[in-house]
């Protein structure tokens, strides 16, 4: 009797903060001398190769919190790529998540937008000014795309990311504005990956 392998699923759900504060889509959050809103948060989730035989399609899935910031993945996936590796970013067929209609997509030298943020910030009532961190870039050595781990010990997976240190480090470095790929964006990218934990 021939037997088959059953390739499940398991959903991996991002929860965004700003500090402590989990974030809503335009609430304002008032975080110390701090008040900010969110009004756009997009990214990629990507895995080019992974353990199943039932199944080599490269995983990519295009999250904003207009939708939804939840996904399903294999159960085999131990970890995922934050935005597209260089062999997407050069992909021609523009199909599904890649397809330029989404806005992600910049120029054929440039790529793709691993993540957009976007909103408006305020301190103190006195200074008020909007931010725009489009962060991307493939090319060494200012690739913006990061990889993590996935726990694998449960079916349901939520990763929490901090938005606070790397909106705080564009306002202050950037004047709140990272629209090209180069340092600028692989540093923002570095803060992310570094503000992005499981959330139990």
């Amino acid at each position: 009797m021939m037997s088959f392998s059953v390739l499940t699923a398991r959903e991996l759900t991002f929860i965004p903060f700003f500090g402590n504060h989990q974030v809503q889509l335009g609430k304002m959050i008032v975080n110390e001398e701090d008040t900010v809103s969110i009004t756009s948060f997009t990214f990629y989730i990507s895995s080019r190769k992974h353990q199943s035989t039932l199944s080599s399609t490269p995983i990519r899935f295009l999250l904003t919190m207009e939708d939804s910031l939840t996904c399903t993945i294999p159960d085999d996936i131990d970890s995922l790529c934050f935005g597209l590796d260089s062999i997407d970013n050069v992909n021609t067929s523009f199909e599904g998540a890649l397809d330029p209609i989404h806005g992600m997509f910049w120029t054929w030298n440039s790529g793709y937008v691993n993540c957009k943020i976007e909103g408006t910030w305020s301190r103190s009532r006195h200074i008020h000014q909007s931010f725009t961190l489009h962060l991307g870039g493939y090319r060494f050595p200012y690739s913006s795309s990061f990889m993590f781990k996935v726990p694998s010990d449960q079916q349901r997976v939520s990763m929490a990311i901090d938005l606070l240190p790397v909106i705080m480090h564009a306002l202050h470095k950037h004047e709140g504005n990272i629209m090209s790929t180069g340092p600028a964006a692989f540093t923002c990218s570095q803060i992310l990956l570094q503000s992005m934990r499981e959330y139990k």
